[in-house]
């Protein structure tokens, strides 16, 4: 009928002038033009009523219609199509609404007002039909009753077979494996379970299980449990539980939980890993860890009294095996001396060379006593200048040796933390060993300094004879020497080490025979 009225309209629209349709407008509400329903045509009572009744029961019956669809609407947000609901809502409420003004122009002629409501209606109706065409193809998708049950009986009878299969793994796992309720009721413990505790299911599910824990441990084990269910974290605990055999066995606990989409925690996964023999391989090992320490404290205190022993006899060494030696050596001076002429050459030389052992031997003990004040020193750590260290280092090679013969050369850029009284021992022995195993007409050695990856690295490089690689591993150890004929003790570069030890650095050498020997020592910046 819509589509007709519109056809209508449209085939006399040059007909119908403005003016009627202002005069409509304006006269909306008038009635003055119609007179009451009642008065047109011959109504009895009975026929005039009944329209009546029956109109505004319609109307009733359209005004709530829409009014149950708008609560389904609201309980149900998994509806499909939600915008048609609210279309048909929207037609049955006008089409009542077209109802009940027929019912009152029976004593009120608003006709006006039911054309424009029937218009309305019309439009509310074709939209209705154009958005239930254009859902058509989607509705045939969707399933039937028939059809979602058949589905849900497919997927409930996968989610047995599912569980069945779980279960079945579970059973065969060497581990006690379970499952508890989101307020953590135990309602499910595989095979092995019942095989390790000798218990039925009905012992153990809910909180029964506390009972298998061993009385130490069921305390602290159940208030991680409960802490655990209150945060919804993983719950781990070391505890002990009972076996068929009546003796308990220390178990590794875990559980996760299963989160919903929400936020919830839909279950709890949990197993129970025998860790017995580790925890006896951990008591093997700390028994031997504290057999261990004690031997470590037992060797500690030989150690200190054998630095003990070191630096008395160093003291012995400095005094009562020094005075004799120098009472000899004096001694047997005077005897050269006062019998220089009764004596021959031969016996005088040796003489001289008893003397010269004497003091060789001296030397040896001095530079003993040297090592063992090195050895138990602690080193006190302050910024060091090296180039006053330079300074006291060349003074003395100046009283020592003759100045065309040395030449002490230095490029000092950087200062240390180090023991200053240590440091000097240090430089003082490398570069004496540059001028001793030295066959150049000037002994040259230069020092110098570099910052390398967190170290300060001082160099000492001389034009000596060299060492041979096949001896360079050695020469830092306690009375090496490489060629017998020259003087020496054999503990200056040993003590250079030592030294270099004492400030958590390290020392390397870099040389070839008959080009010269570098010692490199690298100290921390930051020790």
């Amino acid at each position: 009928m819509t589509l007709l009225a519109v056809m209508w309209l449209s085939v006399h629209a040059e007909e119908i002038k403005m003016e009627e349709i202002l005069e409509f407008l304006e006269k909306f509400f008038d009635t003055g033009a119609f007179p009451p329903r009642w008065h047109c045509g011959r109504w009895s009572e009975f026929h005039g009523w009944l329209y009546i009744v029956s109109d505004v029961a319609i109307w009733a019956a359209y005004f709530a219609i829409p009014l149950i669809l708008l609560r389904f609407v609201r309980k149900r947000k998994d509806l499909p199509f939600p915008k048609i609901f609210w279309l048909f809502g929207a037609f049955i409420l006008a089409c009542g609404l077209t109802h009940l003004i027929d019912a009152v122009i029976f004593w009120l002629p608003i006709y006006r007002v039911s054309a424009f409501a029937r218009f309305v209606t019309a439009i509310i109706s074709w939209v209705t039909i154009l958005s239930l065409y254009r859902i058509i193809p989607q509705a045939l998708q969707l399933r039937s009753a028939k059809e979602l049950e058949r589905e849900v009986a497919l997927r409930t009878s996968e989610l047995h077979e599912t569980i069945e299969k779980m279960r079945f793994m579970a059973d065969v796992m060497p581990q006690i494996v379970w499952t508890a309720k989101p307020d953590g009721t135990m309602d499910y413990f595989n095979k092995r379970t019942q095989e390790f505790t000798g218990k039925a299911f009905d012992e153990l599910e809910g909180w029964r299980w506390s009972e298998i824990l061993h009385p130490d441990d069921r305390e602290h084990t159940v208030e991680r449990w409960n802490d655990a269910l209150k945060n919804k974290v993983q719950f781990e605990v070391e505890n002990r539980i009972l076996s068929a055999d009546g003796l308990y066995y220390w178990h590794l606990t875990r559980a996760v939980p299963q989160m919903g989409e929400t936020g919830e925690v839909i279950c709890w996964i949990g197993t129970a890993t025998n860790i017995e023999q580790h925890k006896k391989n951990e008591e093997i090992l700390e028994r031997k860890v504290a057999d261990r320490t004690e031997e470590l404290r037992i060797a500690n205190e030989s150690l200190l009294q054998s630095n003990s022993d070191l630096e008395q006899f160093a003291g012995f060494a400095s005094h009562d095996l020094q005075a004799p030696l120098r009472s000899m050596t004096m001694y047997m001076d005077m005897l050269s001396q006062r019998n220089q002429a009764v004596l021959d050459e031969k016996s005088i030389g040796y003489i001289s060379k008893a003397v010269s052992a004497g003091q060789r031997m001296r030397n040896l003990i001095e530079t003993l006593l040297t090592y063992s004040k090195v050895n138990s020193k602690n080193a006190q750590l302050a910024e060091v200048d090296l180039n006053g260290i330079i300074d006291i280092i060349r003074s003395t090679i100046t009283d020592v040796y003759p100045a065309q013969k040395v030449a002490l050369q230095s490029h000092i850029n950087h200062t240390v933390i180090a023991d200053e009284l240590l440091m000097t021992q240090l430089l003082q022995n490398l570069v004496a060993n540059g001028i001793k195993y030295n066959s150049s007409e000037v002994a040259v050695v230069t020092i110098a300094t570099e910052e390398s990856a967190g170290h300060i690295l001082i160099s000492v490089t001389d034009n000596g004879i060299g060492i041979p690689h096949k001896h360079q591993d050695a020469i830092f150890k306690v009375f090496t020497r490489l060629q017998a004929d020259m003087d020496g003790t054999g503990l200056g570069l040993a003590i250079s080490k030592r030294v270099v030890e004492k400030h958590k650095g390290t020392i390397s050498v870099d040389s070839e025979p008959g080009r010269g020997t570098t010692i490199t020592v690298a100290i921390p910046k930051r020790p």
